[in-house]
């Protein structure tokens, strides 16, 4: 271990390493020394680097990132050593592979796909072999293979007996959009308690209609579960009704058609874009990239499930998609067969494209990360606004297009459960690392009377004990703190000021109609007007908070106009639309 009396001194020494490895890297090994013992020797020089920036952070309290490149240049650089890193595993030289590694380690010190790299080469000069983290929960967060109604073909729409029993005019719209012989199915969901009765309905219903009940359609009756339609609302693509909305909300983010001609033309137009795989015109093998490193850390970080609600809409629109960790990145590392498209989520780390692949670099976080070198390196790139496409834009001459965040509405809509009603709800870690820095919204607005529930990792001892209700939430239970709370914290990281980034929150919040007060973006206003209530100032925040909590009319109208919003504009099935038409006229 190091041992240095001033931090000062250790900056120098930092500097010294970085540049001792480097230059190493870039040249052969010496001849009296063989390439086996001339990696171990590099390996020690990066444990001595990361022990160096270890002790000045600690010392300074400066962040981890302090060390992060500065420059594009520095950025290129880096992302250039990571390539040659890859390019080694795919030509089956881990020793070349390894000191890359180790160099591009040296010149980004947060980047984990050269950890990880690192982590997989390291049996090759007799260092403890890599074991990767048990796989349990990757199939977790895998679309599911089996649609989930059985025999289903490959265009489903979704319809409520009592409707279909009631208005004749559905089943005979539907067999004006379609023949016998199309590939669709007609979903008629009835409560299982009344199947027997809904049966024996929509036996008179086909007759009345003129189709009989020997019809040739494809019909399917699904029992209600009491847990509700989510996977069905996951595989469908439309909903069947001249009526308002379903009583299952999770249905309310699918297309609807009624019996008049206007929308059996349309119905039958979105049928045939989905036989057209969106026009791609195959089944196309995708996969997504996520920035966890493992499996067993994926549960905690919001890119896995934002990538798994977007797989989902990839697989409703006939495509085969998976999800890959940082360690299942790179040649060697996944089982899986060649991939026609990968998309990386771009947040901390950078991922080197596959060559025989069309790549898709989707920005959602850290755009100052991104170098021009590795910006160039893809097919198209994916903006989440104008002002980071125009950024994305002049790194490199890759196709850029604006792609938003979003939401899905079969994970996000109103669930109110008194266990998580409080004035205020913010979830949200920390920041810093060394050392801990309260974010500014809770800076702001802290101290206060009202009742506030926080949920994050790294709150104890920056904020009131009781304000502390864990240190995360799981993905299935945020649509009810979302819908419960009165008012919805929100605030946006510096790189997405910078670059006029709306976070994920704001959609999902608004999916669950609940009333937003966020940190000030200009972005917001243009995507949802007045509906996201902000503030600048901390007496800003208090004054709109007050008015805010005596005011629930005010709360209730922003929520509902928020989720007519969303659920019209700021899906995943949206999005997987706009990028798989790119992709259909780049590939």
């Amino acid at each position: 271990m190091l041992e240095i009396a001033q931090p000062d001194d250790l900056l120098p020494l930092v500097s010294e390493l970085r540049e001792v490895i480097v230059a190493a890297v870039q040249a052969p090994p010496p001849q009296q020394v063989t390439e086996l013992v001339y990696t171990a020797r590099l390996y020690q020089r990066l444990v001595q680097l990361r022990q160096a920036r270890e002790l000045y952070c600690r010392a300074t309290g400066r962040d981890r990132f302090f060390f992060d490149p500065e420059t594009p240049e520095a950025r290129s650089d880096a992302f250039a050593m990571l390539g040659q890193a890859v390019t080694s595993v795919r030509a089956g030289h881990p020793l070349a592979a390894l000191r890359s590694a180790i160099a591009a380690s040296a010149m980004d010190p947060e980047d984990q796909h050269s950890q990880i790299l690192i982590d997989q080469m390291l049996p090759s000069i007799n260092g403890p072999a890599f074991r990767p983290p048990a796989a349990s929960d990757r199939s977790r967060f895998q679309p599911p293979a089996a649609p989930y109604v059985a025999n289903g073909r490959s265009f489903i729409a979704v319809a409520e007996a009592g409707e279909i029993i009631q208005d004749h005019a559905l089943l005979r719209g539907w067999s004006a959009a379609f023949s016998a012989s199309d590939d669709v199915t007609l979903a008629i969901v009835a409560p299982q308690s009344e199947l027997d009765a809904a049966i024996k309905g929509l036996q008179q219903a086909l007759v009345a209609s003129g189709l009989g009940v020997d019809t040739e359609f494809d019909l399917a009756i699904v029992p209600r579960p009491a847990e509700g339609l989510t996977e069905l609302a996951r595989d469908a693509h439309a909903r069947l009704t001249d009526r308002g909305q379903d009583p299952d909300p999770r249905l309310s983010g699918l297309p609807q058609f009624g019996s008049s001609a206007a929308d059996v033309e349309a119905l039958r137009e979105l049928a045939t874009r989905r036989w057209s795989y969106t026009g791609l015109g195959r089944a196309l093998q995708i996969a997504i990239k996520i920035p966890a490193p493992n499996w067993g850390e994926a549960p905690v970080w919001g890119d896995t499930f934002f990538a798994l609600q977007f797989a989902r809409e990839l697989k409703r629109r006939g495509h085969h998609a998976r999800l890959d960790v940082i360690s299942e990145w790179d040649p060697g590392s996944n089982p899986d067969a060649a991939d026609d498209v990968v998309i990386q989520l771009r947040g901390p780390y950078p991922y080197v494209p596959q060559p025989d692949s069309f790549n898709v670099l989707w920005n959602i976080s850290r755009t100052s990360r991104i170098s021009p070198r590795e910006a160039g390196t893809f097919d198209l790139i994916g903006a989440p606004s104008a002002r980071c496409a125009e950024e994305l834009q002049a790194l490199a001459s890759t196709p850029v297009i604006i792609l938003p965040q979003a939401t899905d509405p079969a994970n996000c809509w109103p669930e109110f459960d008194p266990a998580y009603a409080h004035d205020l709800t913010f979830v949200a870690n920390t920041r810093g690392f060394h050392r801990r820095v309260i974010r500014q919204i809770m800076a702001d607005l802290l101290p206060t009377t009202h009742d506030v529930a926080v949920w994050g990792a790294g709150w104890n001892g920056l904020i009131p004990d009781h304000y502390v209700r864990g240190e995360s939430i799981a993905n299935d239970q945020l649509r009810r703190a979302y819908s419960s709370a009165s008012i919805v914290l929100n605030d946006h990281m510096p790189d997405q000021h910078r670059y006029g980034i709306v976070n994920n929150r704001i959609y999902d919040v608004l999916a669950c109609g609940g009333c937003v007060l966020s940190d000030y973006l200009p972005e917001l206003e243009d995507a949802f007007s007045d509906i996201v209530a902000t503030y600048q100032t901390p007496d800003d925040l208090r004054v709109t908070v007050d008015r805010l909590l005596a005011d629930p009319a005010e709360r209730a109208e922003r929520g509902q106009r928020g989720r007519e919003l969303v659920l019209r504009t700021h899906t995943f099935s949206q999005r997987a639309d706009l990028l798989l038409s790119a992709v259909a006229t780049l590939l």
